[in-house]
């Protein structure tokens, strides 16, 4: 059972990948991404789970922004969270509101630049994404990889590209 629970003082939600990483320890495990995304991710990557036509929690039945601030403050305050005990939906909605409170893009400014002036050289961006802070680059790839794992399930979850990056 994949459980979050914030042992420090300070919130997990919208904190920098840096200061998270720096508060979980260097080099304390792989995938070298924050606990509560590699949860999530972990979670919403099981096969039941990608098939669920409610994943992405865009039905009208989906949690609504109190409901996931109060699991965001449950989780900030210390509270022990069973995440395999939540719905899809919930788990997908404190998923991308952890991503959206992140203070930073996974991608920062000063390389997103880099990418979108180098986007037709694939050498140069391979470069610059090779360049980014361990921690952005691991979430970047295993971002990217779910959603490419979420689209090939999209005949059982009704997911398109376009409800993906809408």
């Amino acid at each position: 059972v994949l459980v979050v629970k914030n042992v420090g003082n300070e919130p997990l939600f919208g904190q920098t990948l840096r200061s998270l990483m720096a508060r979980e320890g260097p080099g304390t495990r792989a995938p070298y991404i924050p606990h509560v995304a590699h949860a999530l991710l972990t979670i919403l990557s099981t096969p039941r789970a990608l098939a669920s036509p409610h994943v992405l929690g865009l039905e009208p039945s989906s949690p609504s922004y109190a409901q996931l601030n109060t699991l965001r403050r449950a989780i900030d305050a210390g509270e022990e969270v069973a995440l395999a005990e939540l719905d899809h939906p919930l788990l997908s909605g404190l998923f991308h509101l952890w991503l959206h409170l992140l203070p930073e893009s996974i991608v920062p400014v000063e390389y997103y630049e880099h990418i979108v002036t180098q986007y037709t050289n694939d050498r140069l961006v391979d470069e610059v994404l090779n360049q980014l802070p361990v921690a952005n680059r691991v979430l970047l790839w295993r971002v990217l990889e779910y959603l490419s794992e979420l689209l090939s399930y999209a005949g059982l979850n009704g997911v398109t590209l376009a409800k993906v990056s809408g």
